[in-house]
């Protein structure tokens, strides 16, 4: 009898014995990553102790990793028929379904985890995701209630989770419902003040609210956090301008335009205060000084000759195009500027002589030609015919020039050659409709009815 009990026990501890060496192998190539050696010798284990709860955890996290959700699925379900009350179980079908996208079923299973593990701070989280992701899927479909629905689940189990936050107010105020956006806003903000997300969701709220008072205060709550963003920095300076602070504005900028000595926003916007009250040499050494950094950028130029402009100075103004075609000799927009100052000022000769001077250096650029047609349809149709027809031999394939000659054989009462030019525009495929309008309208005057409607319609297609 003794004997008999003896071997019972020496095979029961051989059995369990070689359990355990198995369990403890798995365990091991589980944490080295070989997830086939894993997933052998804790299933082995499992033949010879069919209860070893931790032993189902780990080949299932085996399974999970060697991207075989089926059968981790299946085995922790076979762990549940072991132990029903173990919220690790949970916990991992919870992780499981949550990872295939199941976000209703992983929130089931992690709604039973946290019963079974209260103090585990990784269940809450997960839930929050899981009910977030809900969110996205309902907003995704149209369901924006449902969404809210989630959204809100989702930060009961974690108020930080700043992406329910911020989802849960973009979809509030796509309802319209302001108020209500703006109070979840500030429970995140509790949170997770110095989230840049949320904090850019309250300029928006006080956009719509047009709280200029609160954006003013948006602003400086980012500013707070984000001191060297640069877009945080001009806005809070404008809102400064609106709000009359004038010094405070100017700290900004004087700040900003330290760290960003290349930016041309920051002496952009100096200038533009300057230019607001009228202190237009003040502007000009801003620009001057941008120019020191940027001495390329036409914006900077642009803006200079801006304020001689505004002092009618079209001379100093020009002067200012004019020294940037030294720095980038054949820039078109220069050259157009200079002929834009001459024809503000009512010269419209010199404006044109600028721009043949201009083509005549540059070799022909097309932009030149369509502004000097321009201002010569104003006082000389014929030169103003001469420069359509070289834009004509330059490009022959191009209907535009087509277009411009029949308008000014028009004008000179050459109605012949006018026709022939609208003509050839439609064959060449314009798109601008006034050829064939022009052509229909020629065809009915000569009784062509049919014809005239043909190009009606095309015109009007």
């Amino acid at each position: 009898m003794w004997f008999r009990s003896l071997l019972c026990g020496f095979l029961i501890g051989t059995l369990y014995g070689d359990a355990y060496r198995d369990f403890s192998m798995g365990t091991y190539y589980l944490l080295e990553g070989d997830y086939d050696q894993a997933i052998f010798y804790l299933a082995r284990s499992l033949e010879s102790d069919p209860d070893n709860v931790q032993a189902y955890l780990s080949l299932a996290e085996a399974y999970r990793r060697a991207e075989m959700p089926g059968k981790a699925e299946e085995v922790l379900k076979k762990a549940l028929s072991v132990d029903p009350e173990e919220g690790r179980i949970y916990l991992d079908l919870g992780v499981l379904y949550l990872e295939g996208g199941a976000y209703g079923e992983a929130a089931s299973q992690l709604e039973r985890a946290l019963r079974l593990l209260p103090s585990d701070p990784k269940v809450p989280k997960l839930l929050s995701l899981c009910y977030y992701n809900s969110g996205v899927e309902a907003y995704r479909a149209g369901d924006e209630e449902g969404a809210v629905s989630y959204f809100r689940r989702s930060l009961k189990f974690d108020p930080e989770n700043t992406k329910a936050t911020s989802n849960l107010v973009v979809t509030l105020l796509k309802k319209g419902e302001i108020e209500g956006a703006w109070n979840v806003l500030e429970e995140g903000l509790k949170a997770s003040p110095s989230d840049r997300g949320l904090l850019s969701l309250r300029v928006e709220i006080c956009r719509r609210k047009k709280d200029m008072k609160c954006l003013m205060e948006a602003f400086e709550q980012l500013e707070r956090y984000y001191p060297d963003d640069l877009d945080v920095g001009l806005n809070l300076a404008y809102m400064y301008r609106y709000h009359n602070r004038v010094p405070e504005a100017m700290a900004i900028y004087e700040r900003l335009k330290a760290r960003y000595p290349k930016e041309r926003r920051v002496y952009e916007a100096i200038g533009d205060q300057y230019e607001a009250t009228g202190r237009y040499e003040d502007a000009r050494k801003v620009y001057r000084e941008a120019l020191g950094h940027v001495p390329e950028d036409f914006e900077i130029y642009d803006r200079m000759a801006g304020t001689y402009r505004r002092e009618k100075n079209y001379e100093e103004a020009r002067k200012v195009y004019e020294k940037f075609l030294e720095v980038r000799p054949g820039y078109v927009p220069a050259y157009l500027k200079v002929a834009e100052l001459y024809e503000e000022e009512g010269n419209l000769e010199a404006a044109a002589g600028r721009l043949e001077e201009a083509i005549r250096k540059e070799g022909g650029r097309w932009e030149l030609y369509v502004e000097l047609g321009r201002l010569y349809r104003k006082f000389d149709l014929a030169r103003a015919a001469s420069t359509y027809e070289r834009m004509r031999d330059l490009r022959e394939s191009d209907p535009y020039p087509y277009v411009k000659l029949g308008e000014v054989y028009e004008d000179m009462g050459r109605r012949g050659p006018a026709e022939e030019s609208f003509q050839k525009a439609i064959k060449l495929g314009s798109d601008d409709p006034l050829p064939y309008y022009k052509v229909a309208l020629f065809g009915a005057e000569e009784g062509d009815t049919s014809g005239a409607a043909s190009y009606a319609r095309e015109a009007v297609d």
